[in-house]
């Protein structure tokens, strides 16, 4: 039994490690990733898999979190484009944003990240299938900045609640899988993005 269990504890952290985005993420739980990229490398060896879709609530999680987490503009960017449509339409704090405004925007909350922490409130999903529907939540974000401040790491929070309204983006095309590999192709994009945020220095930082 114990080594059935370490054989299963082995397998649950090589999906981790291998395919992030498919990791269910927990209402009310912390998560903290260093560098989350949101199109992970696929590691396999003689074998098959089956990619299955997270549901909504969880894929506005966890493409939230890779997003929160990009420490390089490269995964950031990375993070974005797999977050939000080129169509989308954006609320923040009461004015309409364009995409690239938004864009800059969060840049300025991870300039120079050395990673963050994200809690989650809560998570509703309204009118919610598999490939579109309306997702609300609200985060707490403690974003840990490369620069130093008396010795220590200088750190930000972020509290913020969003409303999703995602579905399948149209205009992209599924990428080539490597062998072994079979499942569908995760096109959705937020479409709409109303956000209410404020963001404040950590005391003692």
């Amino acid at each position: 039994m114990l080594t059935r269990s370490l054989a299963n504890y082995r397998s649950a952290v090589t999906i981790q490690r291998s395919w992030p985005h498919l990791a269910r993420a927990r209402t009310g739980t912390k998560h903290y990733f260093p560098s989350v990229s949101s199109t992970p490398h696929l590691h396999l060896r003689a074998m098959s898999v089956n990619i299955a879709l997270p549901n909504l609530q969880n894929w506005a999680e966890l493409r939230l979190n890779a997003l929160l987490n990009a420490t390089t503009e490269e995964t950031f960017n990375e993070a974005f484009d797999g977050f939000l449509s080129k169509d989308v339409k954006i609320t923040f704090n009461g004015g309409e944003l364009s995409r690239n405004e938004y864009k800059k925007q969060l840049q300025q909350q991870t300039v120079n990240e050395a990673g963050a922490q994200v809690q989650f409130g809560g998570v509703v999903g309204v009118n919610t299938a598999l490939e579109a529907g309306a997702v609300g939540l609200f985060y707490t974000a403690t974003i840990v900045q490369n620069s130093l401040v008396l010795g220590t790491p200088s750190e930000s929070q972020v509290n913020s609640s969003m409303n999703l309204f995602i579905k399948v983006d149209k205009s992209l095309s599924s990428p080539h899988l490597p062998p072994g590999v079979h499942g569908d192709f995760d096109g959705r994009r937020v479409f709409m993005l109303n956000q209410v945020s404020v963001s404040a220095a950590v005391e003692g930082n």
